[in-house]
């Protein structure tokens, strides 16, 4: 049994569901139509042809969209390369710091008020107890649960 399940953790998630490593599965629509873009390929002797299909021009024609399907080699690097653009502009990398310095004292100042809550409560639960203890007669023994002998 152990064995199918040590199997299992390699032969499924995932990989299998991208097992092609299609960059951008799940995140293209098409420009004509914003229909979801599939990964797909096609083969020509003995080559494979990557490119990401209009889901529209899958499901009713390739003449159905102005433009059914883009290579996906192609896209992947412009993708890439306007990200790594956006990622190396001064301004944009400064701003980006800001927020998460914002967000990171908007939650220690929450952080903060909850542990500031959690203390009066643990305060109020202990003087409690203490109250419990001084009421409790100290030669009886504790209450025994119903149903138990």
């Amino acid at each position: 049994m152990q064995k199918v399940l040590l199997r299992n953790g390699h032969s499924g998630g995932r990989s299998v569901r991208n097992m092609h490593g299609a960059l951008l599965k799940g995140l293209l629509r098409c420009g004509s139509c914003q229909c979801a873009m599939s990964h797909t390929y096609t083969c020509k002797g003995t080559r494979r042809y990557w490119y990401y299909l209009c889901g529209h021009a899958q499901r009713n024609g390739r003449d159905q969209c102005p433009a059914p399907s883009v290579a996906a080699g192609e896209i992947e690097r412009f993708v890439v390369d306007q990200i790594h653009q956006i990622g190396t502009e001064p301004q944009l990398i400064t701003e980006t710091i800001r927020q998460v310095r914002v967000q990171s004292d908007e939650r220690i100042k929450h952080l903060a008020e909850e542990q500031t809550s959690l203390r009066q409560q643990l305060r109020m639960h202990h003087a409690d107890l203490q109250t419990l203890s001084m009421t409790a007669p100290s030669n009886s023994p504790l209450p025994r649960e119903r149903g138990r002998g």
